[in-house]
């Protein structure tokens, strides 16, 4: 059998700044499915297919597995622009998305392959906290488990999951969590089931963050990668950017993953921002004289005040995707290694762009009024989902890993 060495993408010549404007294209979709998602869970297979058209579940995919490659902070502005439209969408999207860049920096030719499929075909939603076990079997591992938080799964054609290592017959388990390497393991859809139990929470009720069950799965040696997530050694660079030629693929996890996060916090404070100009160029004040709120000095500011926020939240983002890009390029080429440290400060830009976000919101909140509040309407909409961010622990913990961060940089002191 003739094995495919390439897959083309769908559009050879798609060029990043398309692939951005076509999300920006979707807004008056996405806000007008809002409603729809909620009740649903995730977006629909419509959205699903437009998004699939779009390209943006290919941004980060390599090129030599049918994906157009592009850099990180593509992606975040995607992201963006969706969230702006429909927060859990936003979500549902990034979360699925995301993870072509793992698989393909962690998994060797073999493993990706099989991934990406002969059309490159590839979702991958992940939940890397260890919620399951592996038994070593010949070849590879038998797994068994329960992952809650499975954002994007709706969509997704794999699900990447931490496990814990069966020890030996009684049943022992050898895994810690905060210093230790894990399994990461990569399963197929059909080896696993999703359960209906999202859409309980306070917000992003729609982002498709479904649990995941497995039971007795298979899952092959070369699609099991040990790792500690938290330190991912990149001295020598990857297996996947040696394959691709691309130190794209060379890069840490924490920061672009607080960034991929943030990513949907800006967006959702943007809609925040759209939605406010909507309410103060259509309703006048409650107090003689009755003019449009939109002419009074006190709207004028606040809104002017959240602009900048969010622009400044946004400008963050877009950097950390180029300081990512950045440290990757010098880290194979022998500039400067990529450090922890240097990951966990991209990290804490992040987290401060989800402060200002947050913060924007605060303002438009309050000076909105009580009616924007109700049930269904979009700016209590937007709030639930921001403070659903907000308690995610890339956001909540923020103290722990600027402590962390601290930690690294003064580690000579310390030690």
């Amino acid at each position: 059998m003739k094995v495919v060495t390439r897959v083309e993408p769908p559009e050879p010549d798609l060029k990043p700044s398309e692939v951005i404007a076509r999300a920006e294209g979707m807004r008056s979709v996405l806000l007008d499915g809002q409603d729809a998602v909620e009740e649903r869970t995730f977006y629909s297979a419509e959205m699903d297919a437009a998004f699939d058209a779009a390209g943006f579940y290919r941004i980060l995919q390599p090129r030599m597995f049918g994906g157009y490659e592009f850099e990180v902070a593509t992606f975040f502005k995607v992201v963006i622009e969706i969230a702006r439209g429909c927060p859990s969408t936003g979500w549902c999207l990034a979360l699925a998305a995301a993870h072509s860049l793992q698989a393909g920096a962690l998994f060797d030719e073999q493993a990706q392959r099989e991934m990406f499929g002969p059309d490159g075909n590839f979702r991958a939603a992940t939940r890397d906290t260890p919620r399951g076990t592996a038994r070593k079997v010949d070849g590879g591992y038998i797994v068994n488990g329960t992952w809650d938080y499975c954002s994007g799964i709706p969509w997704s054609t794999h699900l990447m999951a931490g496990a814990m290592v069966e020890k030996n017959s009684d049943g022992m388990i050898e895994f810690d969590q905060f210093s230790g390497r894990q399994l990461l393991l990569v399963l197929r859809r059909d080896q696993f089931e999703q359960l209906n139990d999202w859409g309980h929470m306070l917000g992003l009720r729609g982002s498709g963050s479904h649990s995941v069950r497995v039971e007795n799965a298979f899952v092959a040696d070369h699609m099991v990668h040990s790792v500690n997530l938290l330190d991912i050694d990149v001295s020598d660079g990857t297996v996947g950017a040696r394959l691709h030629g691309n130190p794209m693929y060379a890069g840490r996890q924490v920061g672009f993953f607080g960034a991929e996060l943030a990513s949907i916090a800006v967006g959702t404070a943007k809609a925040m921002i759209d939605e406010y100009e909507r309410i103060i160029t259509t309703k006048k004040t409650t107090f003689a004289p009755h003019v449009l709120r939109a002419t009074v000095q006190d709207y004028q500011r606040v809104l002017g005040q959240a602009m900048g926020m969010v622009d400044a939240a946004e400008a963050i983002v877009l950097q950390v995707g180029r300081l990512y890009m950045d440290y990757c390029r010098d880290n194979v080429t022998g500039g400067q290694p990529f450090t922890v440290e240097m990951d966990y400060r991209l990290d804490q830009m992040a987290i401060q762009a989800g402060f200002l976000a947050w913060q924007a919101a605060d303002l438009l909140v309050r000076t909105s009024g009580s009616s924007p509040m109700a049930n269904g309407a979009r700016m209590q909409r937007y709030l639930r989902d921001l403070t659903q961010y907000r308690t995610h622990m890339a956001a909540s913990n923020w103290e722990l890993m600027a402590t962390t961060t601290a930690q690294f940089h003064l580690k000579s002191y310390i030690d």
